[in-house]
């Protein structure tokens, strides 16, 4: 289904009884209401090339179901194959898309991103004429499951490094899993990030290998206890847990099973080649 394509807040968003908050008056659309998730339609963007001697087709999926002022059509979208949001003038074949947007950043400020069409507001967004010409977002890895996707996406962004968990609805039986499974929750960040991205996640997979070691299964064996250090609750957990990420049974968490601190732990990210 083409909802399974959209990022996972947005299809939360679409899901819920929320309603967005802001100025209709200073929108250039005025009041725009979404399509629920069922609804979400597939449609073609022909976009001039910037010589306008060409064009290319950008296949994108449609978000708005109405809005005062205009054709809704097209006036926001979503780009799979960026991990984008846009916006496209069928009359002008013009695509503008954002600058890492993320839909919190939308709902915090709906009528900058939907004016940027007509303020080009360079901060935010950029014109776009192909898909290779955005600045895309692009998968790094699989994760085993959610906990573990956002705890591995607060990390790279302690790093300066942007990244977006896309399938956090879909479940693994265990471990990290190879680029391109289809039932991970996956972790895309810019293109420009990715080879720093690569390098912290060989970095944790150098690091659960040495936790392999005949010392480290002999410790293993016997339970191991600590204080979570955000809710200062006692835990206790299986030694064979012990460095991986769990969520504090008190406070809910993210914690390492050894130290209870929360941003220490090892992955069994498998970095893609």
């Amino acid at each position: 289904m083409l909802k399974d394509e959209l990022p996972d807040d947005l299809l939360e968003f679409l899901e819920s009884d929320r309603r967005l908050k802001y100025d209709a008056s200073a929108c250039e659309i005025g009041v725009f209401t979404f399509r629920a998730a069922d609804e979400i339609e597939e449609i073609t963007l022909t976009v001039s090339a910037e010589d306008e001697e060409s064009a290319c087709v950008i296949r994108a999926l449609d978000l708005l179901k109405s809005c005062d002022a205009y054709d809704p059509r097209g006036m926001l979208v979503y780009i799979p194959s960026m991990r984008k949001y846009g916006s496209y003038d069928s009359e002008k074949r013009s695509l503008i898309t954002y600058r890492g947007m993320s839909w919190s950043a939308f709902l915090a400020d709906p009528a900058r991103y939907i004016n940027a069409e007509w303020s080009a507001d360079t901060e935010i967004a950029e014109e776009t004429f192909s898909e290779s010409g955005a600045d895309r977002i692009v998968e790094v890895c699989s994760a085993a499951h959610g906990t573990e996707a956002g705890f591995l996406r607060s990390v790279l962004e302690e790093k300066g490094i942007r990244a977006e968990i896309v399938g956090t609805s879909l479940r693994t039986a265990a471990g990290w899993l190879p680029l391109g499974e289809a039932t991970a929750p996956r972790i895309w960040v810019r293109e420009g990030d990715v080879g720093r991205a690569h390098e912290l996640v060989e970095e944790w997979i150098n690091g659960q290998h040495e936790s392999s070691s005949p010392d480290t299964k002999a410790r293993d064996a016997e339970d191991v206890a600590f204080a979570c250090q955000e809710c200062g609750e006692n835990v206790t957990a299986a030694g064979s847990r012990r460095g991986q990420v769990e969520t504090c049974p008190h406070c809910g968490a993210y914690r390492s099973t050894e130290t209870g601190s929360v941003g220490a732990f090892r992955t069994h990210a498998t970095c893609p080649k």
